[in-house]
């Protein structure tokens, strides 16, 4: 079996010199440990970084990072929780109103908040072609569209204390 050396001994001709390719080699196993090092580093930053989360979790109910999108986060938890509601919430409904009726208040808030917590996915497209100056901006869409997110917010906060089964 041949060696690298030799191996690469019959290649200078065509990619270069032994020594460029020793070289070449060397710097960057030199990247390579400086990589580790950084990653060691960063590991050791992120470990910390979970410590203090898990601590501000425990001691406060969410962590620093989530309290900047405050909104966003409960959002997220909001609307996990309306959905398992739905899902089982078959029987009862509050006093004058029918269980449709109520089912569709729920898909209304349930909508605004799966926008708020997944980044607004139905975001009025045609906005985004006023870079393209093939349209104008589309302000009365934009303005609908989150006076639909507000509503359901507002449902939620008239419909609150009745969210249970």
């Amino acid at each position: 079996m041949r060696t690298f050396k030799e191996i690469l001994s019959d290649t200078e001709g065509h990619i270069g010199s032994l020594e460029n390719h020793i070289r070449f080699i060397e710097s960057q196993n030199q990247q390579l440990r400086q990589r580790l090092h950084l990653s060691k580093r960063d590991n050791r930053n992120n470990r910390d970084k979970l410590r203090r989360q898990v601590e501000q979790a425990t001691t406060h109910g969410f962590t620093d990072e989530q309290l900047w999108g405050f909104d966003y986060a409960l959002a997220k938890v909001i609307l996990s929780g309306l959905l398992r509601f739905r899902e089982i919430n078959t029987n009862s409904h509050p006093g004058g109103m029918t269980q449709e009726e109520w089912r569709e208040i729920l898909d209304k808030i349930i909508w605004s908040f799966n926008e708020k917590a997944n980044d607004e996915p139905n975001y009025p497209q045609d906005v985004f072609k006023v870079l393209s100056k093939e349209e104008t901006y589309d302000s009365d869409g934009v303005r609908q569209y989150y006076e639909r997110i507000q509503d359901g917010f507002t449902l939620f906060g008239q419909w609150y204390q009745h969210l249970w089964d």
